[in-house]
């Protein structure tokens, strides 16, 4: 329930709301009270897509290599396919009779290999992009003592071992025995990780996408002997072959092998480009008849063919080995792309990967699709692809390639806008937020996709894309949960407290959007989350040597916390209505105050109360906790230094300024704290922020403070401040002027007879006529509301009622001045801006309880009935 007018309608405080991307968001670092803001806020121009860094990607050279690399392996197939035809229709197929032995052999065996590399090409390029996954197998170290381990458990504790898959489990008793001598002759290419205790082994094999692979699952000690394993997703899988060495066969072990396959291609080119060579040579001698010609010819085209064929194998590879090994083209690439890798943990490991995996992509694509299809691909678009792949090794990698990317300055842009269009990507991060496996590959993973969320939504176009993926607030309230006792031992050096701080990272960039803050605040869970991490100890806050994490932490959240309270509209209504409810809100912000003050926690803390303070119960939950006024006091009147002290006083000021608005309890507590009035009128003689303040809060003291108010009951040192009240309204412009007119209404109205107006008026060394032409030059330069200083006038009318009143003779001089005529302006002129106590952006918030035109009605009365009773009183007095 917000701030209700009643009575005291002068005062009026405001809430500066900024504008992102077309929504009302969050206050800008130091909010104003002092008057209304525009929420229409220019945006930049993004980039057109495409442009830029986009068009020079680090990852071309590799494209273009690759392109050269499959023209040539096409034009390869081209020929080789020629030789086969003229070899079957020609050769075999017109001279098989006639052809010496050594021919038909030869011929028969060139044919045979050809036909073979040419129509099996997607298995080899399926040997290529396994033998890529190599380096990603290799990130972890194995050892052969878990091989060793694994088979003594399996002979003396067979009850372990649950087998799946193509092998039969019908009958247990027959497979208790067999599958250690199975494991040994299958396995013994495979290394194990001696930090895990393999006590089951499910063997699953199947085919993937990149060839038949084998599965094993992890099981923890002490699971159940007749539990069965399925292949789950979340379940830790990994593929622990390394595939260069994978059998092209099932249960071959190392009889035949894909890196001896490729070798045994090699030898094969060489010798047959030699034997090509060495055919063609020798069948230009001899006696040659004409039907010995015609087949010399057809072998010689042959030959001819082979050795072309053969030639531009050998120079594909050549040029392949002349990239990799001397030119290092592959290092290079991965030094442009991921330049600020070297040395960051999460990006270090599988970037070398990816652009290797990348590379055999594309490659695939140009072989087996077309030029144009392999050429549009891009290293982001193949790290989206792994993002969406069902194996751990590839999302990660996929997910450190969009990480790096994302933080470039050179590539950074064009990789968000390609992550924020695409509603699968988006999907597929948030749901990687909510995956808490304690698997060391799962946590980096969701680190990645919190690092990756928080980029994109620090950009104000896709801000509101992020929060629309469903399930996104709470995928994000999973990062703040904290670990409970029983929890500890499965998730051992599980890092909590990174996460923590990116999920409230990530909710305050979010938060910068108006419909996110109304998402946030329809989860009260997420709410009571961030408002737990607002609680700090007083050892935590008073310790020099406090975890940088912790303290960055808690300032996360108070400046989230911060945000959700100073949203505009419904939504903000909604949200202070929910922070002020929860019962450790103010208790924890009051120790912030209370101690912050060296890890400097206190400028946000501050700032949320201002904010609550707009809520009718919060601002009397707050005023009735225990020693907050007391701590905003003692700061506004602490001296200050500094800029940043000059900050905080000030901030603490506008919070005691609505606190004390419209609340008699809160106007109590302020006045009754030990020195304070006396400290506060002492103020007035600071500087002109200090001063500005300071007016405010002892304007709302005389409006709305009790009967028992200190002012009330000893009004003399009021009455003594009034000179320099006075003095600063003839020598200052803009808010300081406003707050002025404001407190000396209010000290005229309560306290002070025209007798004591006099003297203050001598004090200050301001003659009353001097006052009179400084408040009609003010509504001479104000003929309209001043979107600055929208009580201006207000003050102003006020101040001259109460002159006319106490002193008649001052109307003469308002009139000589033309008052009636400025009067009837403003009359004229008068909006709705000076109709409200509260501004939140444009909006206005409870309405003035006396209108402006009531103001303006009442002065005019004034003024014309004394002129009236003047004439009436000279018409009596004429004979």
């Amino acid at each position: 329930m917000e701030l209700p007018s009643n009575g005291g309608e002068d005062a009026s405080v405001r809430l500066e709301i900024d504008n992102a991307g077309g929504r009302q968001t969050l206050p800008p670092a130091q909010s104003s009270f002092s008057h209304p803001q525009s929420e229409v806020v220019r945006q930049p121009t993004p980039p057109p897509p495409g442009g830029g860094a986009a068009d020079k990607v680090p990852e071309r050279e590799l494209i273009v290599f690759a392109f050269h690399l499959a023209m040539l392996e096409k034009f390869a197939n081209v020929i080789g396919t020629l030789a086969f035809v003229w070899a079957t229709v020609v050769i075999l197929g017109g001279f098989a009779i006639t052809l010496d032995r050594k021919d038909f052999f030869f011929v028969t065996a060139i044919i045979v290999v050809e036909s073979f590399r040419v129509f099996s090409r997607n298995n080899e390029l399926e040997w290529h992009n396994q033998s890529a996954w190599e380096m990603a197998a290799a990130a972890t170290e194995w050892s052969s003592f878990g091989l060793f381990q694994l088979i003594f458990r399996f002979l003396f504790d067979p009850s372990k071992l649950a087998i799946a898959g193509p092998l039969p489990v019908a009958d247990r008793s027959m497979w208790e025995v067999v599958p250690a001598a199975v494991c040994w002759s299958l396995l013994r290419t495979i290394k194990f990780n001696s930090q895990f205790s393999f006590l089951s082994l499910h063997i699953t094999l199947r085919r993937h996408g990149r060839g038949s692979v084998l599965q094993i699952n992890r099981a923890e000690a002490g699971r159940e002997e007749n539990q069965r394993f399925t292949i789950d997703d979340n379940s830790g899988w990994f593929r622990l072959w390394r595939l260069p060495d994978a059998p092209l066969f099932h249960y071959s072990g190392w009889v035949i092998l894909a890196k001896k396959i490729r070798s045994l291609f090699l030898w094969l080119q060489i010798a047959l480009s030699a034997y090509s060579i060495t055919r063609l040579v020798q069948h230009g001698h001899g006696e040659v008849t004409s039907e010995i010609r015609i087949r010399n010819s057809a072998l010689i085209i042959f030959y001819f063919l082979a050795l072309a064929e053969a030639m531009i194998i050998l120079i594909r590879k050549v040029y392949w080995w002349w990239k990799f090994y001397c030119c290092y083209l592959f290092e290079v690439v991965s030094s442009n792309c991921f330049p600020g890798s070297s040395g960051d943990d999460d990006v270090d490991v599988g970037v070398d990967v990816a652009v290797t995996c990348f590379f055999c992509d594309t490659y695939s694509k140009l072989i087996a699709c077309s030029f144009v299809d392999g050429l549009k691909v891009d290293l982001v678009s193949f790290a989206t692809e792994l993002l969406a792949s069902n194996l751990r090794i590839e999302q990660l990698i996929g997910a450190r390639v969009l990480r790096s990317f994302s933080r470039s300055k050179d590539f950074g842009s064009d990789t968000l806008r390609k992550i924020g269009t695409s509603n699968a990507v988006l999907e597929r991060l948030v749901e990687m937020l909510s995956w808490k496996n304690p698997h060391q590959e799962e946590e980096e993973l969701r680190r990645c996709a919190a690092k990756i969320l928080k980029k994109l939504a620090g950009k104000r176009q896709y801000v509101l894309r992020v929060g629309a993926v469903p399930t996104a607030i709470e995928a994000i309230s999973s990062l703040l949960e904290k670990p409970g006792p029983e929890a500890a031992g499965d998730y051992g050096n599980y890092d909590f407290s990174a996460f923590n701080l990116l999920g409230l990272s990530l909710l305050k960039k979010l938060a910068a959007n108006h419909d996110n803050c109304w998402k946030i605040g329809n989860s009260s869970l997420v709410l009571s989350k961030i408002i737990d991490f607002t609680g700090a100890s007083r050892a935590l806050l008073a310790d020099k040597k406090a975890s940088k994490l912790q303290i960055k932490t808690v300032k996360r959240a108070l400046e989230l916390v911060k945000m959700l309270a100073a949203a505009t509209g419904s939504t903000g209504k909604m949200l202070r209505i929910q922070l002020s409810v929860m019962i450790f809100t103010v208790s924890n912000v009051r120790k912030i105050i209370g101690y912050g003050e060296l890890h400097k926690l206190q400028t946000p803390a501050i700032e949320i109360l201002k904010s609550l303070a707009m809520n009718r119960y919060a601002k009397e939950q707050i005023g009735g906790t225990g020693q907050v006024t007391s701590l905003l006091l003692a700061i506004f009147l602490k001296p200050s230094v500094t800029n940043e002290e000059m900050s905080l006083r000030n901030q603490a000021g506008e919070t005691l300024s609505i606190l004390a608005l419209e609340n008699q309890k809160n106007c109590n507590r302020i006045a009754d704290e030990p020195e304070a009035l006396s400290r506060l009128i002492k103020a007035l003689d600071d500087g002109s922020e200090i001063q500005l303040q300071a007016s405010r809060i002892l304007r709302n003291l005389c409006a709305y403070g009790g009967p028992g108010t200190g002012f009330r009951q000893h009004p003399r040192p009021l009455i003594a401040a009034l000179p320099t009240v006075l003095k600063a309204i003839i020598e200052n412009e803009g808010k300081l002027l406003e707050a002025s007119l404001g407190l000396a209404t209010q000290i005229c109205e309560l306290t002070t007879t025209p007798g004591e107006f006099s003297d203050a008026l001598r004090r200050a060394g301001v003659e009353e006529a001097e006052l009179v032409e400084k408040l009609a030059a003010i509504l001479q330069e104000y003929a309209s509301p001043g979107i600055k200083v929208p009580r201006m006038r207000r003050f102003v009318i006020n101040l001259v009622i109460w002159m006319m009143k106490s002193n008649e003779s001052s109307i003469d001089q308002f009139k000589e001045l033309g008052m009636e005529r400025l009067l009837e302006s403003v009359a004229e002129t008068t909006s709705e801006l000076e109709c409200f106590h509260i501004f939140s952006g444009s909006i206005g918030f409870v309405r003035q309880s006396k209108t402006m035109l009531s103001h303006v009605e009442e002065a005019l009365k004034i003024m014309r009935s004394f002129g009236i009773a003047a004439e009436n009183k000279q018409g009596v007095s004429t004979p």
